[in-house]
């Protein structure tokens, strides 16, 4: 298993949430963020106090960074 990063953006470049996760390998966080776009469906982030909830239309860019 390998840790990625995701972070999400909106279209004026605001981060609007990260999160961090382990999968088998690059194409398993691939299908992951095609299901979510696909889906059109609301994103949960937790924080160390708080969640947040986005909707996937707000999100205009994804990054995917490996963990090393």
């Amino acid at each position: 298993m390998k840790k990625y990063n995701i972070e999400f953006y909106s279209n004026n470049g605001y981060m609007l949430g990260e999160s961090a996760y382990e999968y088998k390998d690059f194409s398993e966080v691939e299908q992951y963020v095609e299901n979510l776009i696909n889906n059109h469906s609301s994103l949960k982030i937790t924080f160390e106090n708080k969640v947040e909830f986005l909707r996937v239309t707000e999100i205009a860019k994804i990054v995917i960074t490996e963990q090393k």
